[in-house]
């Protein structure tokens, strides 16, 4: 039987009443939609917070931060101060940061700096560095436990 766009089937019913759910699927549909919102939850939670970035300088170099970011459809960067052998220095990552540009510098002539490490972020993060070693071959490594 075929009336108007809608086409049946033999027994009668439309194809839209074959994707009804049943009793015995509901249990399982709910779980996956409620494991669906959760995750949603938290990835929303992790955007919300506003992050930081720490590094420790352990090289025989002066060091500086400089971090560029979007927020509210502007671009704005931020600097620290230059910080030494054994001195750590942290910048605050705004909430509403997004395509967040970490580089960290190492200098011995103050006109001509080198970069350590560079790093780029999607939203806001909570992370530590370590940089070491010379201008002439200089490191960093991620440190995951506590920072310092």
């Amino acid at each position: 039987m075929n009336t108007g766009r809608v086409r049946y089937f033999s027994d009668g019913k439309s194809p839209i009443s074959s994707f009804a759910i049943s009793a015995s699927t509901l249990p399982n549909f709910m779980k996956i939609v409620s494991l669906c919102l959760f995750l949603a939850t938290i990835r929303f939670s992790e955007a919300a917070k506003p992050g930081f970035i720490t590094v420790r300088n352990n090289g025989t170099y002066v060091s500086y931060l400089e971090l560029e970011f979007h927020e509210n459809g502007e671009t704005k960067s931020l600097k620290s101060e230059h910080f030494v052998k054994g001195q750590s220095k942290t910048i605050e990552i705004p909430q509403g940061a997004t395509n967040i540009f970490l580089t960290v510098k190492c200098q011995m002539i103050p006109k001509y700096p080198d970069d350590v490490m560079s790093k780029f972020f999607i939203r806001p993060v909570q992370k530590c560095y370590e940089v070491w070693g010379s201008v002439a071959d200089p490191r960093y490594a991620e440190i995951r436990s506590s920072c310092f």
